[in-house]
């Protein structure tokens, strides 16, 4: 089935391609040096949140708020509300 070539056997003795020199190997791949530490951020201001608007529809004054809702006016500025 396999035919015999002339040749020498690898013992385990022999070094294989994970255990060959490792200072022949430092010239082929340079391990580059370690970057500089960054220097630390400067502090950031708290975020502030927009400032609530009231709501001046009579329509939305009485309502419980269950959910999200989202307040728009289209293109004709009328004041359109959706609810998820």
């Amino acid at each position: 089935m396999f035919e015999e070539m002339d040749g020498v056997p690898l013992t385990p003795a022999s070094p294989t391609t994970q255990d060959h020199d490792s200072s022949a190997n430092q010239s082929e791949n340079p391990i580059p040096p370690p970057l500089p530490p960054r220097p630390p951020l400067p502090p950031r201001p708290p975020q502030s949140y927009p400032k609530m608007l009231p709501l001046l529809e009579d329509a939305f004054k009485d309502m419980t708020l269950v959910g999200t809702i989202k307040l728009y006016k289209d293109s004709s500025s009328n004041l359109h509300m959706t609810s998820a």
